[in-house]
């Protein structure tokens, strides 16, 4: 265990909490909502934002909606929401629920944090790979999607941030990780696969699953906190918080 000032540590986890929350906020005011999604039905036909039919459907899972001035209003089936160049965000089912397919479309949000579900690629490691090589790396921090990671890879230096550790219904990660850099940090993600830590001064923060995580001997400085279900083995000088 090292002898690191209990109160700087949990200096470091709050300040690295306060970053995500500016991040969750961040990407709710991105995503738009279903009324959002109704209102571009009326409105973005001409832009060609949208795939809708008016009078008929233009697919078997729609929604409809009234557009147009009064006595003179037609029907609006809404289908797809399509981002400017083309491809398909979001679809509507005929109950008029919407799926958000990859609701935000900007790489860098700002200055530093990155979306890895915005990059071009077929699945979601493939678009991690991409957002990992676009990112600066030392000091950046990359959402990550609600999806299934299964490849496995070495970073460092940069913070890799969940959507939450309940499994299949957030992040969660199934191949083995190895953090190459220090200063690294990845949180709230369940896990399945492993975490092995060979560089100091990591954090390892709000993860759930059956995986294992290791620090490496030789590393120091890290600390592994807020772990539920997830053996934690510390063969350096690291802090080993709440586990259960």
């Amino acid at each position: 265990m090292t002898d690191e000032d209990p109160n700087e540590l949990r200096q470091r986890v709050r300040e690295q909490e306060e970053r995500i929350e500016q991040l969750e906020s961040m990407v709710k005011r991105m995503m738009p909502n279903r009324r959002d999604v109704l209102k571009a039905g009326g409105a973005a036909a001409g832009a060609g934002l949208l795939g809708f039919g008016a009078g008929t459907a233009s697919g078997s899972d729609t929604s409809s909606r009234r557009a147009g001035a009064p006595g003179d209003e037609v029907d609006v089936y809404l289908d797809e929401l399509k981002d400017p160049s083309g491809d398909v965000v979001a679809d509507v089912d005929d109950t008029g629920a919407v799926e958000f397919l990859r609701p935000v479309s900007v790489e860098e949000m700002a200055n530093g944090w990155f979306y890895a579900g915005a990059y071009d690629g077929s699945d979601p490691d493939s678009r991690l790979d991409n957002a990992l090589s676009d990112a600066p790396s030392e000091g950046s921090l990359i959402f990550l999607e609600p999806m299934e990671y299964s490849s496995n890879r070495s970073f460092g230096g940069i913070t890799l941030v969940g959507t939450g550790i309940r499994y299949q219904d957030s992040t969660y990660v199934t191949g083995d990780w190895t953090v190459s850099g220090p200063e690294t940090a990845v949180e709230r993600v369940w896990l399945g696969g492993s975490i092995t830590v060979d560089q100091p001064d990591c954090l390892l923060t709000k993860i759930r699953g059956n995986g294992s995580i290791t620090f490496s001997s030789g590393t120091s400085g890290g600390v592994a906190d807020t772990i539920v279900g997830v053996p934690v083995t510390d063969n350096g000088s690291n802090t080993i918080g709440t586990t259960s």
